[in-house]
């Protein structure tokens, strides 16, 4: 323990991105993803596998193979570009970066965690250790080549927000507090609160982690941290001062119309960025002025991805149950036919 905080090290071939934040995530030592090496050789050549005993990221996995041997999760992971964990236990599930919010968990699955042959080895991590906790350790920060996550403990938040006294606003399943908490230039922050975890819930927790983990743009909201203790889900934003465009829309006096294009310009470039930008395309699914937020200077952020649909790289459609907020679903949703980032707009 450090202050009262886990104690974080680095994965066999990492490092941390920042040696003054033991909790700020870790990169790799060697050139990792498709494109990056020569043609000629093949992949099982220049890889090889480190074991890491009862750990898991449980985001990040992008294919799912069963039945199979421990052996042919190994060659699947060393023979495709995009993979740099695999976890092996009754399945294999194949990881790619940045991978966030892992445990150190008692069972018996391994991490198959693929690293550059001759690369400077760093064991193990960030898998963070707290002898206080009898079956699994939080794993804090991101294992990631450029979004990093803070891993914050549940007092920290009850502390940033006094014991969770001002409330911003709340849905379905969330609640949404100001809290006051260091990060960058920024001491006020926005804390998304899971009201009760059901199943539902932790799947749109865990997708919003997923998928905002994977961008980084101006007309984004960004992610700062995230907390999971027990039953305990919490994500750390940044404060958007303004609210929501839903309210600026119906505020006095009523924002002009060159206010408004501007603002429309904004949100449609963040869209683009989702659908065309992102390695992994993603349908944020639930576009609508109250998932709009402005921050200081009345920039529009899209926020709220809990119901967010992640698309493989070559794929442009898919076919999912609806989502989304009666009265902005598209049509498509009730055709049963796949849809496509076209939903979004």
């Amino acid at each position: 323990m450090i202050n009262g905080r886990p104690n974080c090290t680095c994965p066999p071939g990492y490092t941390f991105m920042d040696g003054n934040n033991l909790f700020g995530g870790c990169k790799p030592n060697f050139p990792l993803g498709c494109g990056v090496e020569d043609e000629s050789e093949k992949m099982e050549e220049l890889y090889e596998i480190k074991e890491l005993p009862n750990v898991n990221w449980p985001l990040g996995d992008y294919e799912r193979l069963e039945p199979y041997s421990e052996a042919e999760c190994r060659t699947s992971c060393l023979q495709d570009c995009s993979c740099a964990v695999a976890i092996y236990g009754k399945r294999c599930w194949k990881k790619r970066l940045p991978l966030a919010n892992g445990k150190v968990e008692m069972g018996d699955t391994k991490a198959l965690v693929k690293i550059r042959k001759g690369a400077p080895l760093d064991y193990p991590g960030p898998i963070c250790t707290n002898k206080k906790q009898d079956k699994y350790s939080i794993l804090t920060g991101s294992l990631a080549s450029s979004v990093v996550f803070n891993g914050l403990l549940l007092i920290e938040l009850e502390e940033a927000t006094d014991n969770f006294k001002e409330e911003l606003g709340r849905g379905s399943s969330a609640i949404v507090y100001k809290g006051n908490l260091k990060f960058g230039s920024s001491n006020v922050v926005a804390i998304k609160k899971l009201d009760k975890l059901t199943q539902e819930a932790d799947r749109e927790f865990r997708t919003e982690m997923k998928a905002i983990g994977r961008t980084c743009h101006k007309n984004l909201v960004r992610l700062v941290g995230f907390c999971e203790e027990g039953t305990r889900r919490l994500l750390v934003y940044e404060f958007m001062t303004n609210g929501t465009l839903a309210n600026f829309l119906l505020g006095i006096p009523k924002p002009g119309w060159n206010t408004r294009a501007k603002i429309a310009l904004e949100i449609a470039k963040g869209l683009v960025y989702l659908h065309e930008d992102c390695e992994t395309p993603i349908i944020h699914c639930d576009t609508k002025p109250e998932n709009i937020l402005l921050d200081d200077c009345f920039t529009a952020r899209i926020s709220d991805f809990g119901l967010a649909k992640l698309l493989a790289s070559n794929q442009s459609r898919t076919l999912t149950i609806i989502r989304g907020t009666r009265g902005y679903v598209a049509p498509e949703w009730f055709r049963n036919v796949a849809v496509t980032a076209k939903v979004d707009v």
